[in-house]
């Protein structure tokens, strides 16, 4: 083995350049299906948080509910709806309000409790 790495330099190469591939494309278009699968999860959780916040800032109240794609919450005065297979639930906390969820895939949320708006100066909203 020692004599044909020596023996040819560039194919050895090559070859260790195929096997990195082999390995390095089937890994990279799994996480990226995975990421795909729970965009939907984060984007909706990402919604209600901002929804939530500007609903308590405007002087409304937290009213613990499950929002589900067959069953959307209110927040504030509107309907809040989330897509297919994402759960959300929201409930009021000493800090404003909280917020976790699930999707189809198993995949979960931390729970988010903070009080509205009051992360970055000027009062700004910033996840």
């Amino acid at each position: 083995m020692r004599r044909l790495i020596s023996r040819h330099p560039l194919a050895t190469f090559i070859l260790g350049i195929v096997l990195f591939f082999s390995i390095a494309v089937p890994a990279a278009v799994h996480a990226d299906r995975k990421v795909d699968r729970d965009m939907d999860l984060y984007h909706a959780f990402i919604r209600l948080g901002v929804a939530q916040a500007h609903a308590v800032t405007a002087g409304g109240t937290v009213a613990e509910q499950e929002i589900t794609h067959d069953a959307p919450g209110k927040v504030g005065h509107k309907r809040f709806h989330v897509p297919e297979g994402v759960d959300l639930r929201v409930w009021p906390d000493a800090k404003g309000f909280c917020i976790a969820g699930t999707n189809q895939y198993g995949s979960k949320t931390k729970t988010y409790c903070g009080a509205p708006l009051d992360y970055l100066p000027g009062g700004r909203f910033h996840w």
